[in-house]
């Protein structure tokens, strides 16, 4: 495991990693939403025992810019206040194939975020005010939800145009 790699950026400020993986978190069950608290980056993977990411993981990070997760072979659900309120952020990838489920307030006022890919993950359930209040996202990329949920619950001034379904 790999975590909290803090190093000076070029100003002086803090930059803070956080790499979540390894043989020795293979069996780790659970991830407490206190866990992280001054990111700039967090990259989740080969994680096999997590199937759910609690309510409020990763929100409320002023500096956090970019989130991966990746090689997550049981995850189902990401629970409620997904990286939500984090100002800085602008990219998330999520390469989970086994996530059906998110929580409502996903990626919830993350007012510099542009891109969000969850083109692999089969979601068939997606909670209230999804993406809402990401005035600059510009390339969201999604797989069709199943017939009986629409994805045009997003309520963010968003040109649909640039959001594809693949």
């Amino acid at each position: 495991i790999r975590c909290g790699a803090v190093r000076r950026g070029r100003s002086g400020s803090r930059v803070v990693h956080v790499l979540v993986a390894g043989l020795r978190c293979a069996s780790l069950p659970e991830i407490l939403p206190s866990a992280f608290r001054e990111p700039t980056a967090i990259h989740l993977m080969g994680l096999p025992a997590l199937t759910r990411l609690p309510d409020e993981i990763f929100a409320d990070i002023p500096h956090l810019a970019s989130v991966a997760l990746d090689d997550l072979a049981n995850l189902t659900t990401l629970g409620h206040r997904f990286c939500a309120s984090c100002p800085r952020l602008k990219r998330i990838d999520i390469c989970v194939p086994s996530l059906t489920s998110i929580g409502s307030q996903f990626l919830h006022d993350c007012g510099e975020l542009t891109e969000v890919s969850c083109a692999e993950c089969p979601v068939s359930s997606v909670g209230n005010h999804f993406l809402s209040g990401c005035a600059r996202l510009t390339s969201v990329h999604l797989r069709p939800l199943s017939q009986t949920q629409s994805i045009w619950r997003i309520s963010h001034p968003c040109d649909r145009s640039q959001i594809t379904q693949v």
